[in-house]
């Protein structure tokens, strides 16, 4: 809904916009304008495709008029029939998004039954659950499918409700997921369902009136061929990229497929990713042996897809049968940790994978066609991945056991029986194949200490393990750690393994929050590391000698790690290190000299580093681009090297207490485009010649009280374009070439001394906002600014000393499109006094209680007028309901006047 294209774009402009009003915000304010931007940011849910269907717009038509949405029946039901394949969610979908059901009062829920789930009871539960969370919008623990139906009955009284059941195979699942009573409980409400189903018994299930059965149609020739060169090129107008062959056989690849929109698709991404080695004429034998009448039964459509799998090599069958059969409504994360990202994008493509999120599980799930898993389940019967349900059969079947890829223990709250149960009593027999590639657990079931012999080391082939317990774990001591992992995450450990030395494959550590206070024994012989976070190990005194020699290490955290006494001797041959984070580590006390020739070192953090009281010297030998020192409040002086580094962008000096000044060389820094000065109360004076930091960009200098004067040289900074000015108390005047600041954009002046601006202030052509708050002597500023041709925003609040009629100026300021200037009777009254004179004024204007009903009826566009958004004649742009505060839309014509009276 937004004009900006991506999730990007969008988070970007909404942050320029609420760093433009933050300060007038209220809390009720920010509480809307939050709840607003997180219905706009999330993914609709009526966005069920993220691709245009082809070839079924009269389809659409039909069964929209079927659903009669705008009619007089309080309860409608649509049953989409069809084979497997033939395109019934594709329909349905593409009739939700056409409905526009945003702008209805519908409310809309989406609930995919699986026929295959392990436990029916358990997924009808969920499924109730869900359409509960979306009609009503609170989460119910349900005792049984009874009391679901009931809980949804109570949802959807009252309120119009669209369910969309998808893939209805027992007629028991779908009577289970709606109320009990179909007809609403008031006028008010209606109920409109649409369901895909292969069978044809369904309508007798619902016991409603206005039932409606909908068989859906193959694709015709034409859009057949339609839909393959779409997918084949991802452009229909693109068709001459097409080799001869494919152009030749695009109409007997269509013909063979008979209008089934799967093997249509499947077959098009073959020819789009496989053009080379694909075998068109062994597909169009595959294709051709059935009997082109038997497409109406699933299985015929199954048995057709069988020819993909056959031109696999053997690799990629195995990861088609994984994919399609046993990581079927798992995390997509844990999926491609076994079968490899690669892999599995790969597949994703070509065989219809997708991902997709639900409100019960916001991870990110893979979901595979149930034709497609039909189809692999008849090549492959065994599991590779398992679930607490399969455990005990499993782990005790020699033959199931070496074909077990991963162990999935995450957040299964019926673990918690099985320790004594199952996992207790296998100690003996518990044998991990070694073929297991992942370890996922977030319980602290799986402690170890019921298993002191489980032989992790035998695992040759485990990359990943993760031990996330949400309460402190504890590792059997002894325990061994296979030399094939490359990803360690063991978070809130008690004590962590002994030795690391074997562990040369490792990649990433992370033992955030584990008790240690040293690196185990061998560490440094990870070679290979290259990521390693210790945050929040409180008991951590030093890092092991050597540490030096993990020559691959690019980014360590240290965050929290408050005992750390300093970094060792040899940290300066880190020289891949690019990203240090050192924040709270407060028993820091120096930096040694080595800490120089850290080559690589882009981003440093240093925050909360209470006892550090000096940088080395060498500090001017790195390369960083990004440096934080906030709360060094024992840092008493910067080095004068620091002048010497070459590629620094973006430096935030807060809350250094003891820092009196700059050092000379600090204008020498050419690169630097940001710096943030704040709360450095003891700055008393800075650098000369800062208009030689030729690349600034933006400079902000906050709570610095003894800071009397701004720089000599400010005024020349070229590429100046933010400059913010707060709370420095003692500073009374800007400088007199204040005005030459040509390139400056934003201007921010707040709570300072200064009576007057400086001469030249109307040369800001690029001006485009100017905020001044709290500033007791400012006499008169309007007319400095009446020819500032760029200014777009402007805010002047609690400035005591304006005087004289200045409202007729400030009208004149015509592209202005936010003005608010409070805390002054006579200006809202000046407002007034205009309002009567004219017909009407380009305004907004936001005010409490200061207009009467005549004056509001002047106004042409929106206002907040005690606390409710009224439309004052005909835009309706920018409204919200019931804001504190509006939502506008970039009306650049638009002036927005805030007009608080005291």
């Amino acid at each position: 809904y937004w004009s900006a294209t991506t999730m990007e774009e969008q988070l970007q402009k909404t942050r320029k916009q609420i760093r433009e009003i933050r300060s007038s915000l209220t809390f009720t304010g920010v509480t809307h304008i939050a709840r607003n931007l997180t219905l706009r940011s999330h993914p609709s849910p009526f966005n069920l495709l993220d691709f245009k269907p082809v070839g079924i717009e009269k389809q659409i038509s039909e069964v929209e008029k079927l659903l009669d949405m705008s009619g007089s029946d309080p309860a409608v039901a649509v049953i989409l029939q069809g084979f497997g394949g033939v395109g019934k969610t594709t329909l349905a979908a593409a009739v939700i998004q056409n409905l526009d059901l945003v702008s209805t009062d519908f409310k809309f829920c989406r609930v995919i039954i699986d026929e295959k789930a392990p436990d029916q009871t358990t997924h009808i539960l969920k499924l109730q659950r869900n359409i509960i969370l979306d009609f009503e919008g609170k989460k119910y623990d349900l005792r049984d499918a009874d009391d679901g139906r009931r809980q949804i009955q109570r949802a959807m009284e009252n309120k119009c409700c669209f369910l969309f059941v998808d893939n209805v195979v027992e007629t028991n699942c779908i009577k289970q997921l709606l109320p009990k009573h179909l007809m609403p409980a008031s006028e008010m409400s209606k109920i409109r369902i649409l369901i895909t189903s292969r069978g044809n018994d369904l309508r007798p299930v619902l016991g409603m009136n206005k039932c409606k059965e909908y068989d859906v149609k193959t694709l015709s020739p034409e859009a057949s061929k339609t839909l393959l060169r779409s997918t084949i090129v991802e452009d229909v107008n693109e068709a001459h990229h097409l080799f001869n062959n494919e152009a030749r056989l695009i109409d007997a690849v269509a013909k063979a497929c008979r209008g089934v929109p799967l093997l249509l698709s499947v077959f098009g991404n073959q020819l789009k990713f496989d053009r080379e080695e694909f075998s068109y004429e062994a597909a169009l034998v595959a294709l051709e042996k059935g009997d082109p009448d038997s497409f109406a039964y699933e299985d015929h459509v199954a048995d057709k897809l069988l020819f993909v799998y056959n031109k696999m090599n053997e690799e990629d069958q195995e990861t088609f049968l994984d994919i399609c059969v046993y990581y079927h409504n798992n995390l997509w994360h844990v999926v491609s940790c076994i079968v490899g990202e690669r892999n599995l994008e790969t597949f994703r493509r070509r065989m219809l994978l997708s991902k997709s999120k639900s409100k019960s599980d916001p991870g990110e799930e893979v979901i595979v066609h149930d034709i497609l898993r039909l189809m692999g389940s008849k090549e492959a019967k065994e599991t590779r991945l398992i679930h607490y349900e399969e455990l005990e059969e499993v782990i005790t079947d020699e033959s199931k056991l070496r074909k077990v890829k991963g162990l999935d223990l995450r957040d299964e709250t019926r673990l918690t029986t099985l320790k004594s149960s199952h996992l207790n009593a296998m100690q003996d027999s518990l044998r991990l194949p070694p073929a297991l590639k992942l370890i996922y657990h977030t319980l602290p079931i799986l402690d170890f200490d019921a298993f002191p012999n489980m032989p992790l080391q035998n695992l040759k082939s485990l990359e990943r393990l993760y031990l996330i317990p949400k309460k402190p774990l504890i590792l059997a001591q002894g325990l061994e750690l296979p030399a094939s992992l490359k990803f360690l995450y063991l978070i809130r450990c008690k004590q962590v393994p002994k030795a690391f030395g074997h562990l040369t494959a490792l990649e990433k550590v992370n033992l955030d929050e584990c008790d240690m206070e040293a690196l185990p024994k061998g560490f440094t012989k990870l070679i290979k590391l290259s990521k390693l976070s210790m945050n929040g190990c409180t008991n951590l005194t030093s890092l092991s000698e050597g540490f030096g020699s993990l020559s691959s290490l690019t980014s360590l955290n240290l965050v929290g790690c408050t005992r750390l006494e300093g970094l060792p001797v040899d940290c300066g041959e880190l020289r891949a290190l690019e990203s240090l984070f050192m924040r709270g580590c407060e028993n820091l006390r120096a930096l040694s000299d080595e800490f120089g020739r850290l080559s690589s070192l882009h981003e440093l953090d240093l925050t909360g580093c209470i006892n550090l009281q000096r940088l080395p010297e060498s500090f001017g030998k790195l390369f960083l681009q990004k440096l934080q020192l906030e709360s060094l409040v024992s840092l008493e002086k910067l080095p004068e090297s620091i002048g010497n580094l070459p590629c620094l962008k973006d430096l935030r000096l807060i809350s250094c207490n003891s820092l009196s000044s700059l050092p000379d060389s600090f204008v020498r820094l050419k690169t630097l485009e940001i710096l943030h000065i704040k709360s450095c109360i003891k700055l008393n004076a800075m650098p000369k010649d800062f208009g030689q930091l030729s690349s600034l960009i933006e400079l902000v200098v906050e709570d610095c009280p003894k800071l009397k004067e701004l720089p000599h040289g400010i005024e020349t900074l070229p590429a100046l374009k933010i400059l913010t000015l707060k709370r420095c108390k003692s500073l009374e005047n800007l400088p007199a070439g204040f005005g030459e600041l040509t390139s400056l954009e934003e201007l921010t002046l707040e709570v300072l001394m200064i009576s007057t601006l400086p001469h030249g202030f109307q040369g800001f052509t690029k001006l485009k906002k100017l905020y001044i708050y709290f500033c007791p002597k400012l006499e008169s500023v309007v007319n400095e600014f009446e020819n500032l041709s760029s200014l777009r925003r402007l805010l002047i609040r609690n400035c005591n000393m304006l005087e004289g009629k200045t409202m007729d100026k400030i009208m004149k300021l015509q592209h202005c499109y936010y003005l608010n200037i409070n805390n002054s009777e006579k200006l809202v009254q000046q407002w007034k006094e205009m309002v009567q004179q004219k017909e009407e004024y380009p305004i907004i204007v936001c005010t409490s209680n200061t207009l009467s009903e005549e004056e509001r009826q002047r106004a042409t566009r929106i206002g907040l007028l005690g606390g409710q958004c009224i439309e004052l004649n005909s835009s309706k742009d920018g409204c919200i309901e019931n804001p504190s505060m509006p939502v506008f839309k970039d009306t650049t014509s638009v002036a927005v006047i805030g007009l608080h009276s005291p």
